[in-house]
């Protein structure tokens, strides 16, 4: 799977692992996303055990910390698996999460209650976008142009109708307002929960108005 973050491509197991990369994808505070990043000794019940992780992130510089560290370990698993399980799975585990908190790595068990959940959607449609490529130039025209004229502020659903002439076909159009919201031009409180009465604003209006409030 084609990925915008380092190094370029990433491998899954199962659908749930693919899904959960689908909301890696559409993050744009990542740096790299590593699938299987590497095999590492734990000590579980006084026995040592390999272990492989499923994914390994690394956030950018400059932006907001989930964990506190640049850095994450993911375990996914789904979520009757782990319940079944958990007697057997735990220690395992509990041996990871030491493990890579010593080295100041977050580690977190993600299952299928959070990866498709209300954020999958919206995710897959930013990855359609970004795969879609970057819109031309006239159409970029067409959305400052469409925000501007709704005083710098519209919704998602006003945007799409303002932006149906400027398009041959509406997948067309689609693809290219997730594209911008995927790599920030378009942006909303949160990319991830965005409907049809979503607020969206282009980003150098934004950055007009941080700049205004600290002058």
């Amino acid at each position: 799977m084609a990925s915008r973050h380092l190094p370029g491509k990433v491998a899954f197991e199962s659908l749930l692992e693919r899904d959960f990369l689908y909301l890696l994808e559409a993050n744009g505070h990542l740096r790299a996303v590593k699938t299987q990043p590497r095999t590492v000794q734990l000590k579980v019940n006084g026995k040592k055990r390999p272990y492989t992780p499923d994914v390994e992130v690394e956030w950018r510089e400059g932006v907001d910390l989930p964990f506190g560290v640049s850095r994450a370990i993911f375990e996914v698993k789904p979520f009757e698996v782990l319940r079944a399980k958990f007697d057997e799975l735990a220690p395992k585990l509990r041996a990871a999460r030491a493990y890579f908190e010593e080295e100041g790595i977050a580690f977190k068990v993600v299952t299928d209650r959070y990866i498709r959940g209300p954020l999958l959607e919206p995710a897959k449609l930013v990855v359609e976008g970004l795969r879609a490529g970057e819109p031309s130039r006239d159409a970029g025209l067409a959305v400052r142009k469409a925000i501007s004229d709704a005083g710098g502020t519209i919704t998602l659903k006003a945007l799409k109708d303002a932006l149906t002439p400027a398009f041959e076909w509406p997948r067309q159009r689609d693809n290219a307002i997730w594209f911008w919201i995927g790599c920030g031009c378009l942006q909303a409180a949160d990319p991830l929960t965005i409907c049809d009465d979503t607020p969206l604003q282009w980003w150098t209006s934004l950055t007009s108005i941080r700049d205004n409030i600290e002058c």
